[in-house]
């Protein structure tokens, strides 16, 4: 018999057949209960980035992929991983340091800056 599906998301709040385990820090937060739930889970949807790698090493399925969590807020490989792929993006360069007095000479008004990393609605421009 395959185990339960568990979700760390409020996503699947509504979806038979899938447990909702709230996220918690620290793995000895969870109840017993919980504990034993994710140890013989089949698959866990949207775990924390804290328990991806660990739940792939324990052999468990997760949703989404680890690549997913690999990319997601990483603004660089991102635009890398599109560049490779030719998918079209905005124009998009990075600047370290010095560079960043560039900006104003090489993009005409209006542009985005952001940081390279974190949410994809531009708060943190520095």
């Amino acid at each position: 018999m395959d185990g339960p599906r568990v979700a760390f998301s409020h996503r699947f709040k509504a979806c038979p057949g899938v447990v909702l385990i709230p996220p918690r820090p620290n793995f000895s937060d969870f109840s017993p209960e919980e504990k034993d739930l994710i140890r013989i889970a089949e698959k866990i949807y949207y775990p924390t980035p804290l328990y991806v790698d660990v739940f792939l090493t324990l052999g468990k399925k997760i949703f989404p992929s680890r690549e997913t969590y690999v990319y997601s807020g990483d603004k660089i490989k991102q635009t890398v991983l599109f560049q490779l792929l030719r998918i079209p993006h905005p124009l998009t360069r990075f600047y370290f340091g010095r560079q960043k007095e560039r900006i104003l000479a090489e993009f005409p008004f209006p542009f985005v800056a952001k940081i390279p990393g974190g949410p994809p609605w531009g708060r943190g421009f520095s």
